[in-house]
Order: structure tokens, then sequence, then C-alpha cells
């Protein structure tokens, strides 16, 4: 990729930059890299959703078996949110570098939207980097220590259900034969 941008890399692979490097990174790619981008932009718009959705999907299936259920129904908790601040993050700053390469070289682009752009661009970075480590945490618990500390948790329920029922019968069944005996 970068050999298509001139050795230089896209600001959207890289965590944050200031106005001076995105202006660099313009003047290095020229017009015929801006226009390169465009086009990478535009399927860059149709893989944003795609990777979103199948980012969330797997979040949320990894939460649900760690059974980590109040992290995905809590609707005031940051995790069922985290892909959507990924989403949009991401389509803003695809979107703010889209302009900037269509203007270019006529106008450079503000302060501002470079700003907005690399804001956009930690926040996707980090976003993802949260996402992953859920995905992976989640893995971790339920493939490797989650079975484990079930399997003590699952065993030791069941012994203290079974003496529960156990105490349970013998009380009621001392409790019934007195109570015959009363009668008689």
């Amino acid at each position: 990729m970068e050999e298509e941008f001139g050795g230089t890399q896209s600001p959207d692979i890289r965590f944050g930059y200031n106005p001076r490097q995105f202006l660099s990174i313009l003047e290095t790619w020229g017009i015929d890299g801006c226009r390169q981008y465009q086009r990478i932009a535009l399927l860059d718009l149709l893989y944003i959703p795609i990777y979103s959705i199948t980012l969330s999907a797997l979040l949320v299936r990894s939460c649900r078996r760690a059974r980590w259920q109040q992290l995905i129904a809590d609707s005031h908790n940051w995790i069922p949110h985290v892909c959507v601040t990924m989403f949009l993050s991401d389509l803003v700053e695809t979107c703010f570098h889209l302009h900037a390469c269509v203007v270019y070289p006529e106008h450079l682009p503000p302060t501002w939207m470079i700003a907005v752009g690399d804001l956009s661009n930690k926040v996707k970075w980090v976003s993802i980097s949260i996402s992953g480590l859920l995905i992976f945490t989640a893995g971790m618990i339920k493939g490797y220590l989650w079975p484990v500390l079930m399997t003590a948790d699952i065993k030791q329920e069941r012994r203290q259900a079974a003496a529960t029922m156990t105490a349970t019968a013998t009380a009621s069944k001392k409790g019934g034969s007195k109570k015959k005996n009363k009668k008689q």
C-alpha cells in the first residue's frame, strides 16, 4: 500500500498525526496519490460497516459465551457502544481524508478538519483495541479458564444442593413421624 502512495503510509493505518504530518502526506502523494486514495476510500466506506458489524457480533458472542451477560444487557454500560463508536469514528475519519484529497491541491484542508480527522483516527484505534482485548479476554476465559472454574463451581453447588436436599428430606421425615405419633 505504501508503494501506491509514494512510499508514505496512509493516515488511516497509523495512530494519530498532526497537521504538518498530514499536509506532508498530501504533498508526498500528489494529485495521483490523492486520486488513488479516493478510489480506495470509496471501497473503505463499504468495508467499514462490514468489519464493524462483524467485530460487534464477535464481541457480543464472546461476551455471552464468557457469561458476561450484564456487560451486553446494561444499556448504560460502554461495552455495547464500543463498535458503534468505532464505526462512526472510522466513517468520520475516512470522510475527512476523502474531502482533503478531493480539494487538494487547490485548497488545503483547514487545521480544525485535520484535528477532527486525527481525533477520529485515535478513537477508532482505541475502540478496535478495546474490542479486540475484550474478545481475546472472553475467549481466554471461555476457552481455558472458564471450564476449569465452572467445573469446580458446579461440583461445589451440586454437593451443597445434595446436602440441602438430604437435610430437608431427613427433617421432613422426622417431623412427619412425630406428628403421626402425637395423633396416636
